[in-house]
């Protein structure tokens, strides 16, 4: 499906998605770059394997445990999901909605089936502009060209006019909005955190005299408390109406002031009370700026890795950033050497503390009510365990054991 703008392509996908006829089952991700974290092929890899483990929970571990291949094994459970969709005499689709807002490299594009399942079938929307391999299936995909939609302008309107009233308005208003801009997306303890501004008036502002230009998202990164919506500029026409009217001077100055803000919590030890976009989206942020350093910073800071770990309950993320800066420092001319041996060895770690993670602990956590903790902690002690191999389990039966066993995991002497 392509089509200008506002004509309505993600309105309809959503639909479709969210119910679809009763003979076929979706698979989806809406690609969004208005949002950190979700305009590249690892979110949409992880998306689509999060779906996957549910159509096939037999295959769950092994969506867990992988780490490199991540993009093979998401090709091959499509195809297996597919197959076992036909056994239902079901039809499985693919939903992939914004492949021209990827900001990623390789492009989701490049990346959907090129031979795909006789049973399977993808679905896409894109704008006027997207960038097709040679030879790709998407050439000679036949295309359903959309008009624009009437509510869809009307909205359009509304939304524009507000994002011009903000731009007129006060110093604040502009200030709030070009670090929503910049950020691609705040949370309001956030901007009060950035800006000082009291969370009423950033309140009146999200909801109320501009509430069509923004949207609220809901992130469960954290698994300790309830997670703050995270508003964003509504569309990613108003995302780039924003960036070309704001101007390059004043989103380098919010720009600034996110590195500033980025580099007082380092300088104080990552404390608990760090905001949750400095220890997921402010990654994601940096990678769009090819900001190496940073990142680089960010990958190697062990005592947010810490803090991560404790609100999730999980080292994913650490690895995955780790992963991010090897492979960008490996495509440099000149790569720093040394950064990578110290990203190694800080991944070397993570993987030794979860591959010795005793399983009790993580069915503690099951039994706390943590699920989706001890999920995540179970999948990153597979992951880790079949990279470096397991660890060998000894069962105590002394005094001290009582009636139950002891189980312990220790280090494999080197």
């Amino acid at each position: 499906m392509q089509g200008e703008p506002w004509a309505g392509k993600s309105a309809l996908l959503s639909t479709f998605a969210l119910d679809p006829p009763p003979t076929l089952t979706v698979v989806s991700f809406f690609v969004t770059d208005r949002l950190a974290t979700e305009d590249d092929h690892t979110a949409f890899t992880a998306a689509v394997l999060d779906q996957l483990a549910t159509l096939l929970p037999d295959h769950k571990p092994r969506i867990q445990a992988e780490v490199v291949n991540r993009d093979g094994l998401r090709r091959e459970l499509l195809t297996i999901a597919a197959r076992r969709e036909a056994k239902k005499q079901r039809r499985l689709v693919l939903v992939v909605d914004g492949l021209d807002e990827d900001t990623g490299k390789p492009s989701i594009v490049s990346l959907l089936p090129a031979l795909p399942d006789k049973n399977l079938r993808v679905a896409s929307r894109y704008g006027p502009r997207l960038p097709i391999p040679h030879g790709h299936p998407l050439t000679t995909a036949r295309r359903y060209p959309l008009t624009a939609s009437e509510f869809a302008a009307g909205i359009r309107a509304s939304a524009v006019d507000e994002l011009d009233a903000l731009l007129e308005g006060s110093e604040r208003e502009r200030e709030l909005l070009a670090l929503i801009t910049v950020a691609h997306g705040l949370s309001v303890p956030e901007l009060e955190s950035l800006t000082g501004t009291a969370p009423f008036e950033i309140d009146r502002l999200l909801r109320g005299r501009a509430g069509r230009s923004f949207r609220a998202s809901m992130f469960s990164t954290d698994t300790v408390s309830e997670p703050d919506p995270v508003f964003a500029l509504a569309h990613e026409t108003l995302q780039r109406t924003a960036e070309i009217r704001l101007g390059t001077r004043i989103l380098t100055v919010s720009l600034e002031q996110l590195h500033l803000w980025a580099e007082q919590h380092h300088d104080q030890g990552w404390p608990n009370s760090t905001p949750d976009f400095l220890l997921h989206r402010y990654f994601t942020v940096l990678g769009h700026l090819n900001d190496l350093p940073r990142m680089s910073s960010l990958a190697i800071a062990s005592t947010r890795h810490e803090l991560i770990y404790f609100r999730t309950g999980s080292d994913w993320t650490a690895l995955t950033e780790i992963r991010i800066v090897q492979q960008r420092i490996g495509e440099e001319l000149k790569p720093d050497l040394l950064t990578s041996v110290r990203l190694a060895r800080r991944r070397d770690f993570l993987h030794d503390r979860n591959r010795d993670t005793p399983p009790t602990l993580v069915i503690l956590r099951a039994y706390l009510g943590q699920v989706r903790r001890a999920d995540d902690g179970w999948g990153c002690v597979r992951r880790c365990r079949t990279t470096l191999g397991p660890s060998p389990v000894v069962v105590s039966r002394g005094p001290r054991a009582r009636r139950s066993r002891v189980v312990r995991l220790r280090r494999r002497p080197r």
